[in-house]
């Protein structure tokens, strides 16, 4: 177990940490997608004052989902790139060690 003086890095369970944060991102983008489909059905009745309200929040609203969107898809590419690049920098390593007879 590391002691905190080390770094290091399980790929198989960086590998899971991604597919885990893909699969919430889209799940929550399709819940956004349902939660929208159901709420413009609403709309359609309203006018006026209201809707204008509605849709000026609406706009605010969905700006910030699409930060969070952002956000989500920047930690996946992240977390992707990450394991990716501690992989390529251990067998580097690794073949230094090899050639050196070690």
């Amino acid at each position: 177990m590391p002691d905190g003086s080390s770094f290091s890095i399980t790929y198989g369970q960086a590998e899971e940490a991604h597919q885990v944060l893909v699969q919430a991102t889209n799940s929550i983008g399709q819940q956004i997608n349902d939660l929208q489909s159901r709420v413009s059905q609403v709309i359609q009745n309203i006018d006026g004052d209201m809707a204008r309200s509605y849709h000026a929040e609406h706009v605010k609203w969905m700006q910030l989902v699409g930060k969070m969107g952002d956000t989500l898809s920047t930690g996946t590419t992240t977390l992707a790139t990450s394991a990716e690049e501690y992989q390529l920098t251990d067998r580097n390593e690794g073949a230094k060690w090899e050639s050196a007879g070690g």
